[in-house]
């Protein structure tokens, strides 16, 4: 503000920078001199880059990520050495025939044990392992592996289908059935089976008829003897089981 005198004052308004501003407040005696502000100008020119900094501390680990896909199997390694020679295994005449050779038919109820006339050959069979033909029941002197191989030549003995099935027991639990589904009713079919057997003393082992019905449950069965065509019938075999002990 310019003091005019007789009471008059002005603004003062200049376009000035800070030299002019110093310069009019001492001409004037202003306590204000306000300068007018033009527009901004364009903005300069980027500056150059700066020094790198260091670097910051380490940041605290991430959590795993997660489970990459599994590679492709690798190619098969080389063959390893031989390995040594196993034990020599037990004699080869440590086996045991039976079988069911008569023309008679045999009728075995469910669950019931099978039956043999005859020990082969010759009534011997080593001392590892015995047994009564008339009950069915295998018992043993040596304890180790025997291998049983069976064949039943077996009639449904009733009028309905039935599933024909001879199960191997050591003892009283149950090691494998073999078996025919769906036999007609009194038809004859053959049940082939085998199993390696762990034995201890003094287990035994029996083969059983195991055959169901839908509508009956466990049935009967006939051993049926395949007799020949001579008059009389010769003896025939219905059914045959051979034993080895294999370790």
């Amino acid at each position: 503000m310019k003091n005019l005198g007789g009471g008059r004052k002005i603004m003062v308004v200049v376009q000035c920078d800070g030299i002019f501003k110093r310069r009019y407040k001492r001409k004037w005696k202003a306590r204000h001199v306000k300068c007018k502000v033009g527009p901004q100008g364009p903005r300069g020119p980027q500056g150059a880059r700066g020094p790198e900094g260091s670097n910051g501390s380490q940041g605290p680990r991430g959590p795993a990520g997660r489970r990459g896909a599994r590679g492709f199997t690798g190619a098969t390694g080389p063959t390893g050495s031989q390995g040594p020679q196993g034990l020599p295994g037990p004699p080869l005449n440590s086996t045991l025939l039976v079988t069911y050779s008569t023309t008679d038919r045999a009728d075995i109820i469910p669950n019931g044990i099978l039956p043999y006339t005859t020990i082969n050959p010759s009534g011997t069979a080593g001392t590892d392992m015995a047994i009564v033909p008339a009950t069915g029941t295998f018992t043993f002197n040596t304890a180790g592996k025997y291998l049983f191989y069976w064949s039943f030549n077996l009639q449904n003995a009733s009028a309905d289908p039935a599933s024909i099935i001879v199960t191997l027991f050591k003892n009283d639990d149950q090691q494998a059935l073999s078996g025919v589904p769906n036999i007609d009713g009194f038809a004859t079919t053959v049940v082939n089976g085998s199993i390696a057997v762990d034995v201890e003393l003094p287990d035994t082992v029996t083969l059983r008829n195991q055959s169901s019905t839908p509508q009956q449950g466990t049935v009967g069965v006939t051993v049926s003897p395949a007799l020949t065509s001579e008059n009389p019938p010769l003896n025939a075999i219905g059914a045959w089981v051979n034993v080895i002990r294999v370790g």
